[in-house]
């Protein structure tokens, strides 16, 4: 179940968890689009990194393996592809 450990944990360690990771996979995220690849590529290579990070957690003890922070990558990278969009039309219209 995505966020369940967010749900059920501290508050306040959860909260600055989940702004911590937000963050981190949005300048993921960033750096890969600053090297050139699409904003899609770049949601997909990281997204796909992310996930094989996870998948290995099942290996960890006391670890859960939670599709959580794929969620919040593929919401962050959302955020930055309509930011970019954004950006692209308000920049034509000044050319």
């Amino acid at each position: 179940m995505p966020f369940r450990g967010f749900i059920y944990g501290s508050l306040v360690l959860n909260v600055q968890s989940f702004l911590e990771k937000t963050f981190l996979y949005g300048s993921l995220i960033w750096l890969a689009m600053r090297t050139g690849i699409s904003w899609r590529k770049a949601v997909l290579v990281c997204g796909a990194l992310v996930f094989g990070l996870r998948l290995l957690q099942v290996y960890i003890p006391d670890r859960s393996a939670e599709i959580s922070d794929v969620i919040i990558l593929l919401v962050v990278g959302g955020v930055i592809g309509l930011l970019d969009r954004e950006s692209d039309v308000r920049g034509r219209r000044k050319a």
